[in-house]
């Protein structure tokens, strides 16, 4: 396994529990992400990190959901709310 010299990190928080309860002021859009990482090169990994730093992840285009409809959810959903959690859906703090 090749070890990363350097890397992007995109420090990420479990806030929520359901996307109905996040404000869309107050995360990034797909275009401000873009924006933000072109101050890296292009080869440069990008790694997320949990827990203040305590552990990482990679990201893999897998990873990347096409687009989630949440209008149907309803948040005292045992069911979907586990479902919200298996796709980490993450928000920035600022």
């Amino acid at each position: 396994m090749a070890q990363i010299k350097q890397a992007a990190i995109l420090e990420v928080f479990r806030e929520v529990y359901s996307p109905k309860q996040v404000d869309s002021c107050e995360t990034l859009t797909v275009g401000e992400l873009k924006q933000a990482l072109d101050k890296f090169d292009d080869d440069t990994p990008l790694l997320v990190s949990h827990d203040n730093g305590y552990t990482y992840g990679r990201v893999r285009e897998s990873n990347l959901l096409d687009w989630i409809d949440t209008s149907d959810w309803i948040e005292s959903s045992d069911e979907q709310e586990e479902r919200f959690i298996a796709q980490e859906m993450p928000c920035h703090e600022d």
